[in-house]
């Protein structure tokens, strides 16, 4: 929700942030932040509170980034939301190639330990992998 909104208020500026926090291999957060004072999860989680929608989802969109950040111990929406970001950016990629090496670091591994959700990891990108294969 962020990210559209910072595309649609900011467009080409927007395109130039994201296109250069990916030659830099630079965090897109990062790159917004610097630019706007603000990130896609940030401006996510206010929309979400405007419209007067729970908590929990608020927290998933705002907190999806820094999950530890938050006092939970079972899965919750930001447990799906934090988890589905990293793996939407496997993009069909193996298992073992070094952008999906890249994309497991992305993950909070302590938080998802606290939360003892550690080991359905793999599962979870099989999945992925298996869904991004059937698209």
């Amino acid at each position: 929700i962020g990210k559209l909104v910072l595309a649609d208020h900011f467009g080409r500026e927007y395109a130039q942030v994201c296109m250069a926090a990916e030659n830099a291999d630079l965090p897109l957060l990062n790159a917004e932040l610097d630019q706007f004072a603000a990130s896609h999860a940030d401006i996510g989680g206010y929309l979400l509170g405007l419209w007067g929608l729970p908590q929990d989802l608020i927290e998933a969109v705002a907190l999806h980034h820094d999950p530890s950040s938050h006092d939970i111990s079972q899965f919750t929406p930001l447990t799906a939301v934090h988890v589905a970001n990293a793996l939407v950016h496997l993009s069909g990629e193996p298992l073992d190639a070094p952008t999906t090496l890249r994309t497991t670091a992305k993950l909070d591994r302590r938080y998802l330990s606290r939360l003892r959700c550690e080991r359905r990891l793999r599962d979870w990108q099989e999945l992925a992998a298996a869904m991004t294969v059937g698209a």
